[in-house]
């Protein structure tokens, strides 16, 4: 854990009491209501989590694991409890070698199967959950819980990254939870009309309509209208309305939302729950409406007078009614295959079409600033106006009826389509057909799919490799609609897939050595539903496996050597690489043994993980991957774990120390080493900010690293020090000509906040190639007035009373970095309180400033004092003594208090 948070810096001094006292918190809880979110996770050498199979983690309890090691390498993340039509929960994963995922929801699998990468950062968001917060937290390698708020473990929430990017740091544990946002607004849930019949009634906070043929009149809301699902396919009817704050449109259906009159500065359509919304707008002055980014796929009517149209959302139909005026309309980049169409009796003064759209209709477009590729006109607009960027010009293209083609030219090969039908035939498992669902290049129709869970999910994996040889797109249609109803509605495909599930043998990992334990607790129906089956395991690498590359794999004393001829698919099954049929034995109902597999380097090159993953198979063709318990190893070459074998690192006195033992690594681990130069990789945990600057020495030369230096990755956090200090790598630092010692300093430092930063022995060769040695030192380090600030702040303790000193009288400089921090103190209990028990701490110079804790007020057994007490201190102008108190009257035994000066 570094030991200093991106807004609280401990100061490196504290002091300690003793006295009977004890702790609680002041933190104020959140408490969720009825709808809820749940999650499962596949964790490194533990698989699925948590088991059995079906299993969910109830939010905020944490998934994951702590002190193990282990990574995370995904998630699926839903929503329980009385949820409404359309609202979903959304996540996107940051995965190693994979980089920003595309983004899953309700239940969805986000991260990858059998690469053994990690997570590495996770966004979650809510849709159309109005009056909801996602909350989310985690634990992170070498970092510990995250994120740090004010000292305290805290929480991200509503698309926020949690986690890490650009530092290979690995998420192990994640707490997902909703927040109910505190219910303020007006609701009206019953048809009828609301507001006066004159004057103009003021409502101060939000308003939502969640029914529909609701009138409003003659009011003004001065937070956020929010039309709502339960709006329905009603009318709702809003007279003389004025909104200071924004409209929201998530409901309404192909019938109308009447605006007459009023104000409004802007009117956002989501997505609702029917796919249509029409808007029928009458002298209403300066309206605006957005069609968002989530209203993907809406069929929006517009009748009336508006003053600004902005379309973000993709293959939206939009169309206008009537004498219907616009008087600008964007079409922004994100607005790709949507298709407007305007009534003939439209008018829009002027049109930005910024992607490729459809301008259908015999509507009037006075203007048109045409600044994307592939846009088409049924009517030409009166002026048109192309961007020099535009390689494809605006065509227009008047509606003509389709003529056939007597002679249909002969194909010259496979379609696109036949190749994609090709993809799901060369799919032989599970896991391999389970992407291309999601991928659904074919267009699948998956009406329900999204529903299932991953057991029903695999329901409709298994229809389609039990038929498989699909000739057309509406054979594979036919086996997945075939397999969606299965899940949904067939006990004995539901019964079928939970014995299969539940066939998973025990797979542990130690030193590179599998131990598969198979089960013997199927019931006799489970055995007679998975008759035929045979056990097996599939091994594979995650890096292919190059010309005279070989791993040595042992199965209960059968040796084996692995080179890139046994994986020439990147996976296959353990019978196989060791040439022996499956036989009787090896059928699920009577596969009781116990294996052992030891994965051994013989003369790999670079590193590589290998899965082993159960699996069961009919034919020894089309196979069931269980990945609820596949785990990983990582296969080192031998020189590597030599080589790091034989570096250590240390950081005194500004200077990180590198000691190479390198002399007494062996010829063989010496030629793995060849071509190889030893070099250090510097990592910061933020990159520098503008006006910040380090400079650093080492390879006998120095150079500053400033925020305009070109670091090595996306997040500008990574630099190899050769690359910074512009050296040439030659001879004298290949890695088996290293010295024995290097010494990389810091010095000069200019910060305006405080980082962390660490250094890394790397062995690369040329660019590109470069090879962890996971040999490293980190260090924090402060803005360059802090030493000032430390040296003048100081603490005692006597009796029951805990002194700071502020010297104060600090340097302009000092005074300037300082800036507006807050000067407090950090209190830390060694137990919490107990029942009956209360601790007092006040000031004795602000009589007035005094708090009792109680069992249960206090978190994690630390709290910021002068926050408790609402007493603020300016740092640069802070002097003088702080007294603090602490009564020892109502405590039952012993406590120990330890205070630690801040800034804030």
């Amino acid at each position: 854990m570094k030991s200093i948070k991106r807004n609280v810096m401990i100061l490196a001094m504290s002091v300690l009491i003793l006295l009977f006292s004890t702790i609680g918190v002041s933190a104020a809880t959140l408490e969720t209501e009825a709808i809820g979110v749940q999650y499962r996770g596949h964790v490194q050498n533990k698989g699925d989590m948590p088991q059995p199979v079906g299993t969910m983690v109830k939010g905020p309890d944490a998934l994951g694991t702590r002190g193990e090691s282990l990574r995370v390498e995904g998630f699926w993340i839903e929503l329980t409890g009385d949820v409404p039509e359309g609202a979903a929960i959304k996540y996107q994963v940051h995965v190693q070698n994979e980089g920003w995922m595309t983004p899953e929801v309700n239940g969805a699998f986000a991260g990858t199967h059998g690469k053994s990468q990690r997570v590495e950062s996770i966004r979650i968001s809510l849709e159309n959950l109005p009056g909801y917060d996602v909350y989310y937290r985690g634990h992170v390698q070498n970092v510990g819980d995250v994120p740090q708020v004010n000292g305290d473990w805290g929480w991200k929430k509503n698309g926020e990254e949690l986690g890490t990017t650009g530092s290979s740091l690995r998420l192990e544990e994640l707490q997902v939870k909703l927040v109910k946002q505190p219910d303020t607004s007006t609701t009206y849930d019953k048809a009828g009309t609301y507001g006066p019949k004159t004057g103009v009634d003021v409502i101060e906070n939000d308003v939502v309509i969640n029914t529909p043929d609701v009138i409003l009149q003659n009011l003004h809301i001065k937070g956020n209208l929010t039309i709502g699902e339960g709006g329905g396919e009603g009318d709702v009817t809003l007279n003389n309305i004025t909104v200071d704050g924004e409209t929201f449109v998530r409901g309404g259906g192909k019938n109308s939302i009447h605006i007459n009159g009023g104000e409004y500065n802007k009117i956002t359509i989501q997505q609702t729950s029917s796919g249509q919304v029409r808007i029928v707008a009458t002298d209403a002055a300066g309206l605006e409406v957005v069609v968002s980014e989530d209203a993907k796929g809406e069929d929006i009517i517009l009748e009336g007078a508006f003053e600004n149209v902005q379309i973000d959302a993709p293959d939206v139909k939009i169309s206008t009614q009537g004498e219907t005026t616009i008087k600008d309309m964007v079409v922004g980049e994100g607005a790709k295959g949507s298709e407007i169409t305007l009534d003939k009796k439209t008018v829009v003064n002027q049109i930005d079409v910024g992607a490729a759209v459809e301008m259908k209709g015999e509507g009037t477009i006075e203007k048109a600033n045409v600044n994307s590729d592939n846009v088409t006109f049924e009517q030409k607009p009166k002026e048109e106006v192309i961007a020099p960027e535009v390689k494809v010009p605006p065509v227009v293209t008047p509606p003509t009826p389709p003529k056939p083609d007597p002679t249909p030219s002969e194909p010259s090969g496979p379609s696109a389509e036949d190749l994609k039908v090709a993809e799901f035939n060369n799919a032989k498992n599970n896991i391999a057909v389970l992407e291309l669902l999601w991928k659904n290049a074919l267009n699948l129709n998956l009406t329900g799919f999204d529903k299932l869970d991953y057991l029903g999910e695999c329901i409709v994996v298994q229809t389609i490799l039990d038929k498989n040889g699909f000739g057309t797109r509406a054979a594979i249609q036919a086996a997945v609609t075939e397999g969606i109803k299965l899940a949904q509605d067939d006990a004995q495909a539901n019964a079928y897939m939970q014995a299969l599930f539940s066939y998973t043998p025990e797979l542990s990992v130690k030193d590179n050595i599998f131990t598969v334990t198979y089960p013997d607790k199927l019931t006799t129906a489970q055995q007679s539903l998975l008759s035929g089956l045979y056990t097996d395991l599939v091994v594979k690498t995650d890096v292919p496996l190059a010309a005279g590359e070989v791993f040595e794999l042992t199965v209960n004393g059968m040796t084996k050597q692995v080179s890139n001829k046994d994986l020439t698919g990147g996976e296959v099954f353990l019978s196989k690489l060791l040439g022996r049929p499956l036989v009787e034995g090896d059928l699920v109902q009577n596969q009781k043994s116990t294996l052992t597999i030891t994965i051994k380097d013989v003369s790999t090159k670079v590193e590589r993980y290998v899965t082993v993953c159960p699996c069961t198979s009919k034919n020894g063709e089309e196979y069931f991957k269980n990945f609820t318990n596949a785990h990983a190893i990582q296969l080192r070459p031998l020189w590597v774990a030599a080589y790091s074998d034989s570096i250590t690192v240390d950081y005194r006195n500004s200077e990180f120390l590198f000691n190479y033992d390198v002399k007494n690594l062996t010829a063989v681990q010496k030629q793995g080493l060849d071509g190889y130069y030893a070099d250090t990789m510097i990592h910061l945990d933020q990159p520098l900010a503008a006006g910040e600057s380090i400079k650093i020495s080492g390879l006998g030369t120095e150079a500053t690293l400033t925020s305009s230096t070109v670091m090595e990755n996306e997040d500008r956090t990574e630099i190899r020090l050769s690359k910074l200090m512009k050296v040439a790598l030659d001879t004298n630092n290949l890695a088996v000509n290293q010295p024995e010692f290097q010494k990389i300093g810091l010095s000069e430092l200019k910060l305006n906040s405080a980082h962390y930063i660490w250094a890394e022995a790397v062995l690369t060769r040329g660019n590109d190639e470069i090879i962890n040695t996971q040999k490293a030192y980190g260090t924090s380090i402060y803005p360059t007035w802090m030493a000032e600030y430390q040296d003048s702040v100081s603490t005692s303790a006597e009796n029951a009373q805990i002194v700071v000193h502020y010297e104060g009288g600090l340097s302009d400089s000092a005074v300037t970095g300082l800036g507006d921090c807050k000067a407090d103190v950090m209190i830390y209990l060694s137990r919490e309180l107990e029942e009956g028990e209360t601790l007092t701490i006040s000031l004795p110079d602000k009589p007035e400033k005094k708090v009792i804790l109680t069992k249960g007020m206090i978190k994690d057994s630390q709290f910021r004092l002068l926050e408790l007490l609402g007493v603020t201190q300016n740092a640069a102008t802070k002097s003088g003594e702080d007294i603090i108190e602490f009564s020892i009257d109502d405590l039952n035994r012993n406590i120990q208090i330890h205070a630690n000066p801040i800034l804030v």
